[in-house]
């Protein structure tokens, strides 16, 4: 009897634990996306007060998209970012998105920064941008 409830006590901690990890993080997976077609979404305000995403451009390159888009900071000190881009066909799927890594970026207080990619593959009709803050575990 005092082993089950040794057992049910180390089972509790373990899923006290994961369930505090898990809401732990995910607020800091959430941000802010622009889309080539005018859709934007905002999946965490602070990230919204701090970042915007503009001027979401492109042209076809050898047959393949590049996308563009500006990055503003509105807050006075440095941000730690990441931004990924992912590409869509003209059926609304995505395009391999493991090609596409979510890549670091720094902007400064009130700093503007232009960031663009490349398509993975020909086809590419729309692209959306994804900006999320970085902390420091």
């Amino acid at each position: 009897m005092k082993q089950a409830t040794r057992g049910s006590k180390l089972l509790a901690v373990v899923v006290i634990t994961g369930l505090m990890t898990l809401s732990g993080c995910s607020h800091r997976t959430g941000g802010v996306m622009a889309s080539s077609t005018g859709v934007d979404r905002i999946d965490n305000a602070s990230v919204s007060r701090d970042v915007t995403i503009t001027n979401l451009r492109s042209r076809l390159v050898g047959g393949f998209m590049q996308g563009t888009a500006t990055l503003t900071s509105l807050d006075s000190t440095d941000l730690n970012l990441q931004y990924k881009f992912t590409w869509f066909d003209g059926s609304g799927f995505v395009i391999d998105d493991d090609s596409s890594p979510w890549l670091p970026l720094t902007l400064f207080g009130k700093q503007q920064t232009q960031v663009q990619a490349m398509a993975p593959a020909q086809g590419a009709v729309s692209f959306e941008v994804y900006v999320r803050q970085v902390f420091a575990d």
